[in-house]
């Protein structure tokens, strides 16, 4: 198969190990399509960039975080918004962090945030990408904890 318009993203479940929690986003209306739902963070990658650098890069702008140490979770090919363009989304696992300021700094892209156990995430309306893929985060995460 010969892809031509390909956009690629990837999204980071940060997870905090000491409460046991899961780091969701509320997106802004900043793209109307995805205003008020419900994120990780992450986004898409600038040309040329590393999938692990351009995740890091998107902490620091959307959270004013690092993420120190980043495994993949899960890759998926999936159709796109845009026509005969494809989607590759990566998922990721971060639970070695930290905040700049010692808490999340929200840019624009987002208006809250919130600290919810695993069994909560269905409680929140998600975008496209992470509703598709939701599912695989508890069995990693338990394969470690």
């Amino acid at each position: 198969m010969v892809l031509n318009k390909v956009l690629f993203a990837q999204k980071c479940v940060v997870y905090d190990k000491k409460s046991k929690k899961i780091l969701i986003l509320k997106r802004s209306d900043y793209k109307s399509n995805t205003a008020n739902l419900w994120d990780f963070v992450g986004g898409s990658y600038d040309f040329g960039e590393d999938s692990i650098d351009g995740l890091k890069r998107e902490g620091v702008e959307e959270l004013r975080i690092n993420l120190n140490e980043i495994h993949t979770i899960n890759y998926y090919a999936l159709q796109a918004d845009k026509p005969d363009h494809t989607f590759i989304f990566g998922l990721s696992f971060c639970d070695d962090f930290e905040f700049e300021k010692k808490v999340p700094i929200l840019s624009n892209e987002h208006t809250e945030f919130v600290w919810v156990d695993i069994d909560e995430l269905n409680d929140y309306e998600f975008v496209d990408s992470i509703k598709r893929c939701k599912d695989k985060i508890k069995p990693f995460i338990e394969r470690f904890y």
